[in-house]
């Protein structure tokens, strides 16, 4: 198990010695890739966390309501189908919760295990038809961003520090659900964990980017101390790094002022940061993301940032200065219509 308390150091030797694994599969990918992989990479957005939420949804069975009075509540509700949604109230003879639903309906649940907080919550960007970026080879981002957020629960709950995903399987969330679950739970952080798509040029160094709110110096550090982490982490890679901006951690303002990003606006009570840590439209960068041991480097690294915020005073690094997105500068790709799964 690593130590997740300690200071930033290159990577592993288990990380250097795959180097030359991931250099031949990167070689492998780029006479593979042909121009159907280029079509699928052309149907990618820069960055891949959209800002907006569907309009449109289908109400599953359960939000038939009725008319019997309701009492304040709050938490989140774990349901009997295992999703993971916010309580809004309870109703006064006690026979069922309201609660906000995957697709940001309203239902009422008669049973399920109530959650009233944690320490830290982790949210898989994307999910359901939402794919997010897709690889030359075929690798959806919704999927990655899982099988990430769950490596990182591992490591943190191997330290003893409670964690809740706003998703844990292949299933829509809109984004005022996954900061109203936020809200609900009052974590010390909420990291959206995402992998970055668009246009590209060559890099340097890893793409990474961890946008934070503008106005949370407590936010700020956390992005500070993520992206040391996830950069040193892949720094030995031999990959070919892309970037469609400078890499960093950053705030990012939309035309009003406010922080452009909706999962971020919408929480400010919690320190919050989005994690595009390399991008999965480069094809070396999605290459060495197919391989196990750098995706759990990835996982260790976002553990390592976030036990530290949690235990030390650190400052974090690599800071940039903010930016200010005009709207629809990231355009969303939440499907027109979201279909709510059971709850019961």
């Amino acid at each position: 198990m690593p130590d997740l308390s300690a200071a930033p150091r290159p990577p592993s030797r288990r990380l250097r010695r795959i180097a030359t694994v991931v250099a031949l599969v990167v070689v492998a990918v780029g006479c593979a890739g042909g121009d159907d992989g280029a079509d699928v990479a052309r149907d990618t957005v820069p960055p891949a966390t959209g800002a907006t939420s569907t309009t449109a949804t289908t109400v599953p069975a359960e939000t038939t309501t009725t008319t019997t009075p309701r009492t304040p509540a709050s938490g989140a509700l774990r349901t009997p189908s295992g999703q993971l949604v916010p309580v809004r109230a309870q109703l006064v003879d006690g026979s069922a919760w309201v609660v906000g639903t995957p697709c940001g309906a309203e239902a009422e649940v008669a049973a399920g295990t109530r959650v009233e907080s944690t320490r830290v919550v982790l949210d898989p960007g994307h999910g359901g038809r939402e794919s997010g970026t897709i690889s030359p080879q075929g690798l959806w981002e919704s999927e990655l961003n899982l099988d990430v957020a769950v490596r990182v629960e591992q490591l943190l709950l191997a330290r003893g520090v409670s964690v809740e995903l706003t998703r844990r399987t292949d299933q829509q969330v809109t984004v005022p659900i996954r900061a109203e679950l936020a809200r609900a739970l009052g974590p010390e952080v909420l990291v959206s964990i995402h992998h970055n798509g668009g246009d590209v040029g060559p890099s340097t160094v890893p793409g990474t980017l961890v946008f934070h709110q503008a106005d949370s110096p407590a936010s700020r550090r956390l992005a500070g101390l993520l992206h040391e982490r996830v950069t040193a982490a892949f720094a030995d890679l031999p990959v070919a790094w892309v970037s469609g901006m400078v890499p960093g951690a950053m705030a990012v303002r939309n035309d009003e002022g406010g922080d452009y990003y909706g999962v971020l606006r919408r929480a400010p009570e919690v320190p919050a940061v989005i994690v595009e840590a390399l991008y999965l439209n480069g094809a070396g960068e999605a290459a060495a993301l197919e391989l196990d041991v750098v995706r759990q480097a990835e996982a260790v690294a976002i553990a390592e940032g976030i036990v530290a915020y949690l235990t030390t005073t650190a400052a974090g690094s690599g800071f940039r200065p903010p930016l200010t997105f005009a709207d629809g500068a990231v355009p969303s790709r939440e499907p027109a219509e979201c279909t709510d799964p059971p709850l019961g």
